[in-house]
């Protein structure tokens, strides 16, 4: 959904000074599975640490889109630091006009808008 949105939200504001981007920064060595019983964690860190990058890396990998001089394009999604094109879905404008729709009307249900 961060794609759509933020392809959604890159064409709403394209005569503003505002970029959007969507990213996977990658599967990044952390913690976070610490409060896991033992088995799960051992599982998880067997699976992750044939794919894990550093949490520098993923910093990186986050910052680049937002801070790299080369980058002029808004609404473009990352994987891993890496410019890639994203699902036929997230290129869906109708799939794009209905979310929004959608989005706008539970944050009005809610008061928040």
């Amino acid at each position: 959904m961060n794609v759509i949105v933020a392809k959604e939200l890159s064409r709403i504001v394209q005569n503003e000074n505002i970029r959007t981007y969507s990213l996977h920064p990658g599967v990044i060595n952390t913690n976070i599975n610490h409060m896991n019983n033992r088995y799960t964690t051992y599982f998880i860190n067997l699976v992750v640490m044939m794919f894990e990058i550093s949490a520098e890396q993923g910093a990186i990998n986050t910052l680049y889109p937002v801070l790299s001089p080369e980058n002029k394009e808004t609404g473009e999604y990352y994987n891993e630091g890496i410019k890639q094109e994203p699902s036929k879905v997230a290129n869906d404008q109708e799939v794009a006009d209905k979310l929004w729709k959608v989005s706008e009307q539970l944050l009005r249900e809610r008061g928040l808008i």
